[in-house]
């Protein structure tokens, strides 16, 4: 009986110390790049993603009225070679049809935009990885254990429509 017992006690511990290593890296903690880091980052993988512009994209940056990084953000994406303009969500119905890209800045929900983003082929980046990996955001870049690592959220990218290559997938933490 004393064997059973523990036995018993020797499974219940093996199995809660697995269940925690499971969580632990299914939930890796990523956190957020800076924003000259991030425009880096994204404008190397504009190669690795087809858009519907040839070129480097344009990118709509859109901000709530709380908010402002978006600035700081933009100017990244400028510095990068990357044209971008800041907008708040409410002008979004005007300018949605003269960019490929939108930059989501920190706390903007995907759910105010998604009347907008319907039928269109618009790819959503964000700077907070939690934003792709709760589905907000197709893509987004972050710190892991002090290496950058890029997240794609793959159901979102789907219903975006937007296309990566293999090789970026390599590279990323894909989210199913």
């Amino acid at each position: 009986m004393q064997k059973f017992k523990l036995y018993l006690i020797f499974s219940i511990i093996v199995t809660v110390t697995a269940a925690g290593l499971c969580h632990a890296i299914s939930n890796p903690k990523i956190t957020p790049l800076t924003p000259g880091v991030q425009a880096i980052m994204f404008s190397k993988m504009f190669s690795y993603i087809s858009l519907y512009e040839k070129s480097k994209p344009k990118i709509l940056v859109v901000y709530e009225k709380t908010d402002n990084s978006a600035s700081v953000m933009s100017e990244a994406f400028e510095r990068e070679g990357i044209e971008s303009t800041i907008a708040e969500v409410e002008l979004l119905p005007d300018l949605i049809n003269k960019y490929s890209v939108i930059y989501l800045t920190k706390g903007l929900s995907i759910s105010k935009l998604k009347k907008y983003l319907k039928g269109t082929h618009i790819l959503t980046l964000s700077g907070d990885p939690d934003d792709v990996l709760s589905g907000e955001a197709s893509i987004s870049v972050g710190l892991e254990k002090n290496k950058p690592k890029i997240i794609i959220n793959y159901a979102q990218l789907q219903r975006e429509s937007c296309q990566i290559s293999a090789e970026l997938f390599n590279l990323a933490l894909v989210i199913r």
